[in-house]
């Protein structure tokens, strides 16, 4: 119950998981209207005397897609892009091979990071032999920074915005589906193009995200990693 609770509290869960199970449930929520407006007058009267259960299923709903939602997307664009996380911009931005940092800003941070975690990262040289290992002694290095920046505002909100945008690929995957059935129900048995189009509009939406979803993740771990070291260097 706590994550459950916690999900309408904490901020990232209410912007990072919340927004993009809202924005996935969204077709169903239609197709499920759709079908009710198929019940009874008894039905509908029996329906509205359960809002509370109404509006705690909707609840429970937005939750069980944002989870799905982030499930989703991990699986098939966080651990693909980013190889399980072994390349993720946090590790691969200290990397001698990268030149998303300066030389200069980048051996002050590699510095700094290896005296307070206690660990030495790999030489140039040492890195091009044996690049796998040289990621994982920065992956674990890196956990220091997560650490001391955890607390900054603005670090905080670059991670939001990052979580957001990874979980609104796994939406838009879940929406899309629904979309297009929505799309077959309002034309060939509805007959309504009200529901055709917003069958459309949000097949469009979901498949814009879709198309884009590489840069989208790549474009927002970036900047969280870029924030997150500037952040670093400042906290003493």
């Amino acid at each position: 119950m706590s994550a459950f609770s916690n999900f309408f509290v904490d901020e990232y869960d209410r912007k990072a998981r919340a927004v993009p199970g809202l924005i996935a449930v969204i077709p169903y929520l239609v197709i499920v209207y759709i079908l009710l407006g198929e019940m009874s007058i008894q039905a509908w009267m029996i329906l509205c005397s359960r809002v509370a259960g109404l509006v705690l299923l909707l609840v429970i709903g937005v939750f069980g897609f944002a989870w799905l939602s982030q499930l989703i997307a991990i699986v098939l664009w966080e651990k693909r892009i980013f190889q399980g996380g072994l390349r993720f911009p946090t590790t691969q931005m200290l990397l001698h091979s990268d030149t998303c940092l300066s030389k200069q800003y980048k051996g002050r941070l590699r510095k700094k990071v290896e005296t307070e975690s206690h660990l030495r990262l790999m030489s140039s040289k040492a890195e091009k032999d044996d690049e796998y290992n040289a990621l994982l002694r920065i992956k674990d290095a890196v956990k220091v920074v997560k650490l001391k920046t955890r607390q900054c505002p603005i670090t905080k909100q670059y991670l939001i915005s990052y979580g957001m945008s990874r979980n609104l690929l796994g939406a838009s995957f879940i929406g899309i589906f629904a979309s297009v059935v929505l799309i077959v129900l309002g034309k060939v048995i509805l007959s309504s193009w009200t529901y055709v189009g917003i069958g459309v509009s949000l097949t469009l939406f979901y498949g814009i995200v879709l198309v884009w979803s590489d840069r989208i993740i790549r474009l927002s771990s970036t900047r969280y990693a870029e924030k997150m070291f500037e952040d670093y260097m400042n906290v003493r």
